[in-house]
């Protein structure tokens, strides 16, 4: 059992000036030197919310440590290479409310992570935001809050959220690599460009987790999703908004692992139903009355392209988009240097990505615009005996082998049943044979034989 400690980070804090100011906190495992300091980058927050309230400040804090020790434990250390136990007391203003909660943030959080989480709270002994003197403008009210990560999907969650509402708020967070947060500056910029007459605001987060030297965070980084679904919970809750938009598509979201190896939570489950029903019994014991809502759970990829309320603007942009697993993997890539080479191509969230531009347009669809083309086995073959890396063809292995075996919706609803209750179980297995043909016919498309 990995016993986690949360305190004050009393050196930085003692720093700080006389400006409104959240609390860095440090986290250590096992009371070793393996430790994280925690700093929640606050101008964003504070441009929109300059005094939150101390019941969305622990819920701030809540996902920004789970998030942050999930980088800090590796799963290496344990005897599987993967299910971590971890035990933790999280600090909160209201220990009898936050129990109440426990139970089902533990389902959630254990079905997100695969890990086996132990969590109890305690009453926090200093608060976590200091008010101080701020020149902001008013606060304005937003029709609608949505997650923008920078990819394809919150791309078309956003135009269609901003095509029918006057007011739209855009809550991102970035890992701390560049190329994402640009992504998302630059398709912001152009859709504001697009919608002059319409108050779109980004808000752009970064919780900092700044680990020592003998300190290599884990790179699965499960728990991401707990972080971002948080960041916009948290504004909801003090613009007082009932509701938080997740777009992404039907078969990210179920994500059916496509292999045996690739069950339990090796395959990521940010998304799924599962997870966001618990995480919203959740709220409702937290008194926090708000809904997360992804309202293209049924379509695949390629109808949320083809559904898009602009098309041109969809089209202008999509290129910018990041959908990749290994954005920042560009060691092996044949095409590392091309302008908008931003996703790798070999992993299935691009092998997707293809799949939907190639359905909303076959023309659109453009090897050059990924670092590998998979469906290429001449360039394929290439990465594998230069030894760059063998572990490129697996996923799309692992993606043809599953499409291989024809699965019916049945069977389908089977591998369903296996990763979780689901509820509209019929109308999700119908998506999925849908999105599915979508990859059959990218690859039937586009695949070229070794020559």
């Amino acid at each position: 059992m990995m016993k986690i400690k949360i305190e004050k980070n009393i050196e930085e804090n003692n720093k700080k000036n006389k400006k409104s100011s959240f609390l860095n906190i440090k986290i250590s495992v096992n009371e070793k030197d393996l430790l994280a300091i925690m700093k929640i980058n606050s101008s964003d927050i504070l441009k929109i919310i300059p005094n939150p309230t101390k019941e969305s400040l622990d819920l701030l804090y809540f996902v920004s440590y789970i998030y942050t020790i999930d980088k800090l434990v590796r799963r290496r250390w344990f005897i599987d290479n993967w299910t971590r136990d971890i035990e933790v007391s999280i600090p909160v203003s209201n220990v009898n409310l936050w129990n109440q909660a426990k139970k089902d943030l533990k389902k959630g959080l254990d079905f997100l992570t695969g890990d086996n989480w132990v969590i109890s709270f305690e009453e926090l002994e200093e608060e976590y935001f200091k008010i101080g003197k701020l020149d902001i403008e008013e606060t304005k009210k937003f029709n609608k809050i949505c997650l923008f990560s920078g990819g394809l999907d919150s791309l078309v969650g956003a135009i269609d959220l901003i095509d029918e509402n006057e007011s739209v708020l855009l809550i991102s967070h970035s890992d701390g690599y560049g190329a994402v947060k640009k992504a998302q500056n630059n398709i912001y910029n152009s859709i504001c460009e697009s919608y002059k007459e319409k108050n779109i605001k980004l808000g752009q987060h970064h919780i900092f987790s700044n680990y020592n030297r003998k300190t290599l965070h884990e790179p699965t980084t499960r728990g991401r999703s707990i972080l971002f679904l948080g960041l916009g919970i948290f504004y909801a809750m003090n613009l007082e908004n009932d509701k938080v938009y997740a777009t992404e598509n039907g078969v990210i979201s179920i994500n059916l692992p496509l292999t045996q190896s690739r069950s339990s939570s090796n395959s990521t489950r940010t998304m799924h139903p599962y997870f966001l029903s618990q995480l919203e019994k959740a709220l409702e014991k937290l008194n926090i009355d708000i809904k997360i809502e992804n309202p293209y759970l049924y379509k695949t990829k390629g109808e949320m392209l083809n559904d898009c309320k602009n098309q041109n603007l969809l089209k202008e942009l999509f290129k910018q988009t990041v959908s990749c697993s290994h954005s920042t993997h560009r060691r092996t890539w044949k095409r590392k240097k091309k302008r908008y080479t931003k996703n790798c191509g070999y992993c299935i969230p691009c092998l997707i990505r293809r799949a939907s531009v190639n359905a909303l347009g076959i023309d659109l669809d453009n090897y050059c615009q990924y670092g590998v083309d998979i469906l290429n086995e001449n360039e394929r073959e290439e990465i594998i005996s230069k030894k760059e890396d063998s572990k490129v063809p697996n996923d799309f292995k692992a993606i043809s082998y599953f499409l291989s075996k024809n699965l019916k919706e049945n069977d389908i609803r089977e591998e369903i049943i296996t990763v979780a209750p689901t509820e509209n179980i019929d109308k999700i297995s119908k998506m999925l044979i849908r999105g599915y043909d979508e990859i059959r016919q990218l690859i039937s498309n586009k695949t070229i034989k070794k020559v």
